[in-house]
This record gives C-alpha cells, structure tokens and sequence, in this order.
C-alpha cells in the first residue's frame, strides 16, 4: 500500500509540517488501500490539530464528498463544539504524553464505537497523532460483516481474542471471504531473557503500536507475542502486499529502554473457507506459521490443506512415539569401531532405534529423535539408553567367548544435561552394572555457546574428573569447528563423514591434516565416520589415521549379531 493514495495535498496553512508528515506516512507506509477496504474510519492531524489526511470510509462518515473539503481544517470547522472540545483534548493528550489512547463512544442511536489516537513520528520526532475509528457492533458496509473488538488487551492496546473468536464465528456463518493473519515475533524470548521481562512488555506494546497504526482495531492479540489480523480477501496478490508491508516493517528496529532491537516477524494466513470453527482457523494460521518459522523465518506462509494432512500425520506419529516410550519399544543397535592397523574392535557405538509393538523392521533415529528433543522426553529415553548399554557392556562381559569389557560410546543430546541431574545419574548407573568409566564415552554434537553453555561445561568436567571419555561427536560439521576443542574437557574427536566424503585419492586433504595437528595432545583422540568404501581406508592408513567406522567396515547390527562379531573378532585377535 503507499500514502500516495490518500492524495498529496499541499498545505493551505503553509504549514512546513505538513510536509514532514507525509514523509513520515511514506515512511510507515501507511494509507488508505486497506483502510478503506475493512471499513474503518482513519485521519491524520498536525501537531496543532489541523487535518493533513483523511480516507474515504472518514468522508463518508462525515458527509464530505473530497479531502480537499477538509485538508487544513480543525476539529471546531467539521463537528459540533462538544465534540470538537473532546476530540482536541484527546489528541493534546497523545501530543503531551507520546502513547496510544483508546477510548469508546456511543452515538444516538446506541451504536458504540471504539477510537484509538496514536503519536505518528518521523525520524524519532513526534510530527503529528493519526486517528482510527471503527464500530464495535456489527454493521454492514458493502456486504461483508464488520465486526471489531468490544475488549481491548490492557498491555497492547490490541483487541481481545474473544472478540477475535466472535469475529470468525461470524464470518464462518455468513460465507464472507476474510483471511486470518497470524503475526508472530521472531525470538521474541531473547529479549526477555536477555533485558528482562519489562522490556518484553514494551517491546509487546512497541510492536503492536506499530501493527495498530496500519489495522487498527482490526489487530487482536491472542497470547504472549502473537497477533492476529482480519482481511476481508482472499485474493494471494492482496494478501502478498499486506503480508510484505508488514515483514518491510520490521526492517526498522524498536526501540526498547533506548536501545535499538532488531528483529523479524513471521506470518501464517489462513484463508477462511471450510474450516468447521473459530479453534480450526487458528489452527490452520499456526501450521502455516510453523511452516514460516521452519523455513527460514522474517516470511509469511499461506496455509495449504495438505499442512493439515502432515499435521494429523506427525500428531499419529507422536502419539505412537508417546506409546514407543511407555512400551519400550526403543531398542539398541551397535555399529563397531575399528583399528583400521590391526582389524581390531576397539568398541561400539550404541544407536537408538524404534520397533514398533508388532513391526518387523526398526526404524532410524533420525524419524523420531527430533519429536524426543522437542516434547523434553529425551531425558527420560536418554537416561534409558545408558542403562540399556551399561548392561549390555556387564552381558558381554559375563560371556566366555568375549569376558572383556568393550568400550562402549553413547549419544547424549545437550537437553539431557537441563535440570543438573544428569551427571549423578550417569555416574550411578555406571555403578549399577560395574562399568569402568574409562570404558564408557559420550557423545555429543551440539557444543554451541548459548543459555546454560557454563553449566553444561562445568557437568562435562565432572564426567572427565570421573574418568567418562567425553566424545565431540560430527566434528567439523555444524557447531564442531576447529577453535571449539581448546578448552572444552574432551577426551575423543568423531570426524564427520561430510568430511570423510571430501577424500580424494591421491590427493592430500589440508582439514583432515589440519584436525590430525590440532588433535595431537589428546589420547586416543581422533575416529573418523563415514569410511564407505577401499580407497578411503587405503588413503586413511597411508596417512596414519588409526581409527574408524562406517558401512564399509560394518553396518550398525542389532545385539546378537553385534555379539557374534565380538566374538569372531577377538577369536581372530587371540588367533593372531
């Protein structure tokens, strides 16, 4: 939408204001495309209360055929002289104080209206206070319902979700093409934790001030930073323009206790069409919303019924993992490491899968581990995992043909480490099944420097002084960089296979040369992943790599087969 809409009138006062104003309005963008469209009143006055805009639904109201008739009036010249008196005190109000005001009025017939004044500024200055009227009753203007907020949120300003949930019911009874807008303030949580939940609260208001001054009383707030609004369209192109002026918008900091945050919003829109009720529309705005969020953020997302078809999917899929847990479902599979010299096991890497009650075929991590880290029960099929493996460690132990304790490495997700239990817990169940903490390794990925980085170090050595190896696991890939291991209580490196995948034959490789220095001081230190074919061990022997696994040595079996080749394999050893 552009201020150019509303016309570009120059100033009968000669009033250099004025032209400050209508940069400031191109500046917000703000005009009367969509002002006009969902039937609200808007004007826009100078600091000393002459007019400088109007939009048509204004003109109708007040019986004036064109801006012109009114530009460069007051408030005594268009209403009668209660009226003005309180139009002028309500707008010096805002001038003096710099906030939004909201109050609601009642014509002869009844009829309740609600305004809302609010300071428009330009370069941070306060310019002028612009105006926004709309009905609080139902009322029909060119056939479609408007219907607005008879409650207002008391942090925002912003109307209230029930009236939001009365507006849909509504729209759904009548037929009328209207999308929900569902407005969301990316990481919104960083500032709350980082300046504290005062500032949180302003930058709510902030951020809906911003949002108010296009929309109105057509912007509701429907919990913690999400906003909703109404469009009387479902046209896309309509749709991308408001979607694209809201997201233009943002590029713009807020100002919170004087400083300058920066941030984005994402947007689901759900056209309202076939959806059964008012909890199904937010519904579908909350799939697209995640679908905005998921990929990449700052963007907006027209909601899809195929979205609610996945939806349904992951609820079934998250009922049966829900289930997986209660049921012990999760079983262990081993993928062995190598002595790539001598051919011998030097230990097994334990890997969570899911067989489902009555399945043949498990199914990989990597369909039901992210659903474990989201929903927080990760902790509780973590913790299972290392006893799971400690007392299969004790199994092999007590078996003649092996009578050793193998070295076994476990995967352990950062989140596992929330509450400050999980060291104490590791350390019983070690003790539980007489495993050797030197023969027990943990594996972790995700070494990102971020809320609670202190702690999660501190558990890390209390492990490492306990005589756990600690694993960076996919090193070089993701959060593992090369500056990360100086510090960090580590006793081991898994490469990535990402990099494994770069060997050429033939060729020298500088990042694997460059991990082998950098990884020098630390014992037993380096295994690579992902050796998939010959030429890859061949090249990793010739260069005095010790250590590796991957689908060409072995394949992650299951307990009994992982045994066999125990078994085998220190027969061959003792053999040799």
């Amino acid at each position: 939408m552009s201020a150019s809409n509303l016309g570009t009138p120059t100033s009968p006062l000669g009033d250099p204001s004025f032209d400050r104003i209508h940069k400031a309005l191109r500046s917000t963008e703000t005009g009367d495309r969509i002002a006009n469209a969902i039937g609200m009143q808007i004007w826009i006055t100078d600091l000393a209360g002459n007019i400088v805009r109007v939009n048509q639904p204004w003109l109708d109201s007040h019986g004036f055929r064109s801006m012109d008739d009114v530009l460069g009036r007051t408030a005594h010249e268009v209403f009668g002289p209660v009226q003005a008196a309180q139009s002028i005190a309500e707008g010096l109000e805002v001038v003096d104080t710099g906030e939004t005001s909201v109050v609601v009025t009642a014509d002869e017939n009844g009829r309740k209206f609600q305004t809302m004044r609010m300071p428009l500024t330009e370069s941070g200055e306060l310019v002028g206070v612009m105006g926004i009227t709309a009905a609080l009753e139902p009322e029909i203007a060119d056939g479609a319902t408007m219907v607005t907020a008879a409650e207002v949120d008391p942090l925002t300003g912003a109307s209230s979700v029930g009236a939001l949930h009365q507006l849909v019911a509504e729209t759904l009874a009548s037929g009328e093409d209207m999308t929900l807008l569902l407005i969301d303030l990316d990481d919104f949580h960083v500032v709350n934790t980082a300046m504290g939940r005062e500032s949180g609260d302003q930058l709510l208001q902030k951020a809906a001030k911003r949002l108010i001054n296009v929309f109105g009383s057509r912007l509701y707030r429907v919990g913690g930073d999400a906003f909703v609004v109404m469009l009387p369209t479902i046209q896309k192109d309509q749709l991308t323009v408001v979607s694209d002026q809201i997201l233009q918008r943002w590029r713009q900091p807020l100002i919170v206790d004087g400083t300058e945050v920066y941030g984005g919003v994402s947007i689901g829109l759900a056209p309202i069409t076939n959806q059964a009720s008012p909890e199904e529309v937010l519904q579908d705005a909350e799939m697209a919303l995640r679908e905005s969020k998921s990929t990449g953020r700052n963007r907006a997302t027209v909601f899809q019924p195929s979205q609610r078809k996945q939806a349904d999917e992951e609820l079934w899929n998250q009922m049966l993992i829900r289930r997986a847990v209660a049921e012990k479902e999760f079983v262990l599979h081993w993928q062995p490491i190598f002595n790539i010299n001598t051919g011998a096991i030097v230990g097994v890497e334990s890997l969570l899968r899911w067989q489902p009650r009555g399945g043949e075929q498990t199914l990989p991590a990597a369909e039901f581990i992210p659903f474990l880290e989201h929903s927080g029960l990760i902790i509780p099929v973590g913790l299972q995992v290392i006893e799971d493996a400690c007392r299969q460690q004790a199994a092999w132990r007590s078996m003649d043909k092996i009578a050793r304790a193998i070295p076994i490495h476990v995967n352990v997700s950062r989140r596992q480490f929330w509450g400050g239990t999980f060291v104490e817990s590791v350390l019983t169940t070690l003790q539980k099944f007489s495993v050797e903490p030197s023969t027990f390794t943990v594996e972790i990925a995700d070494f990102s420097p971020g809320q609670g980085y202190d702690d999660f170090l501190d558990d890390l050595g209390r492990l490492r002084k306990a005589g756990v190896n600690i694993a960076i696991d996919d090193f070089g890939h993701g959060w593992s960089a090369l500056g990360q291991i100086r510090g960090l209580p580590v006793s081991s490196m898994k490469v990535a296979r990402t990099i494994t995948d770069t060997i050429e034959v033939g060729a020298d490789n500088l990042v694997l040369g460059a991990i082998q220095t950098l990884a020098e001081p630390i014992s037993n230190a380096l295994i690579i992943q992902g050796v998939e074919n010959d030429e890859q061990l061949s090249w990793l022997r010739h260069r005095g790599w010790s250590f590796a696994q991957g689908y060409h040595l072995s394949k992650p079996l299951d307990q009994s087969s992982t045994t066999q080749l125990l078994s085998n394999n220190l027969a061959h050893a003792r053999a040799a």
